[in-house]
């Protein structure tokens, strides 16, 4: 055979076989781990450092307290892991691309601006934003006011009453008087001429009870009414310094204001001054001749 053709013969079956692991596809299995470790990685999110490095996610998802989860979204992991949206009074959070926020619930509104306490009004009660943020409860003398299924009204003392039925103008109406007894317009006539008041409850009747006095339309108990004070008409009386009349077992006194006292008879109600000789560190107290009232630790007659 030609020394050519006995070359090409010996190494033809060499060529064959690279060949053929060529054409058939055949690769390292460690080169083909590797390619695959490498598409995974490119479809795997970044996992947690804290404890959750075992836990591959997907989608766009993060690996927080042993869950995939889309911090974009979730409000216990909101734009990163154990980042918790508050939940304020009133109100419902939400994560909105990774960011905290509320809205107010059905009946609430959010009247001050202040995330911190979320929503805190109920404009079907409260008087401060009766209706709207922007709608104060009006009232006036003897009332309060109040806010009911989101309106205005208001609530008067037991001895007032809203006549006019305007809360700019309060509890208007004094009761327990002879055209105004138990209510509005509840005038006393005829036999029962007489309002009649024990405790917070009047009513027109015919006579006063056995501790009261007829005095006019009214029945008054003379023994602790200023106005009646020992007998019909008497009244106690008032002055700058007079802070509140008394009556007391028929005789008139007062809350006198400070520094001030009573002398002996009605008429020096709340006039004489504290710290004379005739009232020394305490009202009454009186020094004698020839002492007088001096200032040392306290006011004292030396």
């Amino acid at each position: 055979m030609h020394k050519r053709a006995i070359a090409h013969a010996r190494f033809a079956p060499a060529l064959f076989t690279i060949c053929l692991a060529a054409c058939s596809g055949a690769v390292d299995p460690a080169v083909d781990a590797a390619s695959i470790d490498a598409h995974t990685a490119d479809a795997a999110t970044t996992v947690d450092a804290g404890g959750d490095a075992a836990l591959a996610c997907t989608g766009g998802s993060t690996a927080c307290a042993g869950s995939c989860v889309t911090t974009a979204s979730d409000l216990a992991h909101c734009g990163r892991c154990d980042n918790a949206c508050p939940v304020p009074a009133g109100s419902a959070a939400t994560c909105i691309a990774g960011v905290c926020g509320t809205y107010c619930l059905p009946g609430q509104l959010d009247c001050d601006g202040l995330p911190a306490n979320g929503c805190e009004v109920d404009p079907q009660t409260d008087p401060d934003h009766c209706g709207a943020c922007t709608t104060p409860c009006p009232s006036g003398p003897a009332s309060t006011p109040v806010c009911v299924a989101g309106s205005c009204a208001i609530t008067c003392d037991d001895f007032h009453a809203d006549c006019d039925h305007a809360s700019e103008t309060g509890c208007e109406t004094l009761l327990a008087t002879e055209t105004d007894c138990a209510g509005c317009g509840d005038a006393c006539t005829g036999t029962t001429g007489i309002c009649t008041t024990i405790g917070s409850a009047s009513a027109c009747t015919g006579g006063c009870a056995d501790h009261a006095t007829v005095c006019g339309s009214v029945c008054a108990d003379t023994t602790t009414d200023p106005d009646n004070c020992g007998g019909c008409g008497h009244v106690c009386p008032s002055g700058p310094n007079v802070v509140t009349r008394l009556c007391s077992s028929s005789v008139c006194g007062a809350v006198c204001a400070t520094n001030w006292c009573s002398g002996a008879t009605e008429a020096d109600i709340c006039t004489q001054p504290l710290n004379t000789s005739a009232n020394c560190g305490a009202c009454g107290y009186a020094c004698t001749f020839p002492s007088s009232c001096r200032h040392l630790i306290g006011w004292t007659c030396l």
